[in-house]
């Protein structure tokens, strides 16, 4: 077979480091008062305590068994069923490690609470918050839609992982690589090896601004325990921040992202935690996972209108129903049994009528970027950094997912982490 004509993978070529040299449009507006205002990007503590007061709160139990019912799909009607009964009892799987999960029905009437569209609440078990709930996370309606057309733009060209799940999730900033050679690597699932180095750097560049957008917009909007949940990990770990590939090195504080038509560039702002996840109309049975620390938090960026019902997040150890809405945050831990009920939408249909992005530390992150440090230390200084950034051949990442039979073993990460803030003070 002649080869000539074959393009080389992406992964053959020296990975694009930093941000673009400069930004593409001249308009650009730096730190604009008013939409840092808009944002909360400005306010004093008195004006962040305010907000973070303002949320209800209800108090709730942890239910002696989870509902919906645990390893379960969950559809929310019968029409939801009957689309997805073949796709998920009959098709072929992807993955032959994933077994097979049987849809369960809904029982609205087994549900304590549920969350309605136009509703922000704090959800607390004995002290601890359980749930956190916020509608109009993002204040500005321009800088939302930019970030949803970075989610879309991202769930268009790269692959996702966890493919026998509804919809499509993918791995965002730094990832662990490969299941059969875990390293500490930047996110390389792009579906097409034909972009260039520049346009590589504007993807990578777009992304880790709406992540530094999200993550600060997060620090002035969320109750400090969830953000120190990550901030001290981080710190302890010395992770390096979502930073285009640099893993640390020539650090640099600015984002840019759109209002409308008009660019905007923040400077002085903290870059998003190292890790994330975006997706489309994605769902996954009644499940929990380990993670390096105690809170993920998502964005639902979009929620179209036509999407009659599904697409809802619930925490099955508390019985909560959340009802999705477009500028939505919500908050879990990662090892209360939790999900997202199927959409109600033809398993074929390729748009993306739900999407959203999500800050979290997955549970394999701490060891790779320990055993990185290590190699570089090994390798010797900015060299041997240069030589390791030779990354896999195959241009994709696939879950960095704990197995079925280790579930547990991911749950002891979370306690490894705390121990790792601990020794760190």
């Amino acid at each position: 077979m002649d080869t000539s004509t074959r393009q080389a993978p992406r992964s053959a070529h020296v990975w694009p480091e930093g941000p673009p040299d400069s930004h593409p449009d001249p308009t650009t507006i730096t730190n604009d008062a008013t939409l840092l205002h808009t944002l909360r990007l400005d306010h004093d503590p008195q004006d962040i305590e305010r907000h973070i007061s303002s949320i209800k709160t209800v108090e709730v139990q942890k239910l002696k068994t989870p509902y919906p019912v645990r390893k379960h799909w969950v559809s929310e009607n019968d029409r939801i069923h009957g689309l997805w009964d073949h796709q998920i009892s009959f098709a072929k799987m992807k993955d032959v490690r994933t077994p097979r999960r049987p849809i369960h029905d809904l029982d609205v009437s087994r549900i304590r609470y549920v969350v309605e569209p136009g509703e922000s609440v704090r959800f607390i078990d004995n002290g601890r918050i359980v749930n956190e709930i916020q509608r109009n996370f993002i204040g500005d309606p321009g800088t939302l839609a930019w970030l949803d057309e970075v989610v879309l733009d991202n769930c268009q060209k790269r692959l996702g992982v966890r493919r026998d799940d509804s919809g499509t999730i993918i791995q965002m900033g730094y990832t662990c690589g490969l299941r059969s050679e875990p390293r500490f690597t930047w996110a390389r699932n792009l579906l097409s090896n034909k972009c260039s180095e520049e346009e590589l750097k504007q993807l990578n560049y777009q992304t880790s601004s709406a992540y530094a957008l999200f993550w600060n917009v997060m620090k002035v909007s969320l109750p400090k325990v969830i953000v120190q949940d990550t901030t001290n990990l981080v710190a302890a770990a010395g992770l390096p921040p979502m930073d285009c590939n640099l893993k640390g090195r020539d650090p640099y504080r600015h984002l840019v992202c759109k209002s409308g038509n008009q660019s905007h560039m923040f400077t002085n702002i903290d870059l998003a935690p190292a890790c994330g996840v975006a997706g489309g109309n994605y769902a996954r049975f009644v499940h929990r996972e380990g993670n390096a620390n105690n809170y993920v938090t998502s964005l639902t960026t979009h929620r179209d209108l036509e999407l009659p019902s599904g697409g809802n997040f619930f925490n099955a150890d508390y019985g909560i129903l959340i009802k999705a809405a477009t500028n939505t945050c919500v908050v879990h831990r990662s090892t209360d049994y939790h999900g997202t009920t199927l959409l109600e939408k033809d398993p074929n249909e390729k748009t993306f009528l739900q999407r959203g992005l999500s800050i979290y530390l997955p549970p394999k992150t701490l060891r790779v970027w320990d055993k990185y440090k290590q190699e570089i230390t090994v390798a010797g200084g900015e060299r041997g950094q240069e030589a390791l950034l030779v990354e896999e051949e195959d241009g994709m990442n696939t879950s960095d997912e704990e197995s079925e039979e280790d579930e547990y073993h991911g749950l002891e990460f979370c306690a490894a982490g705390e121990a790792l803030m601990k020794r760190s003070r």
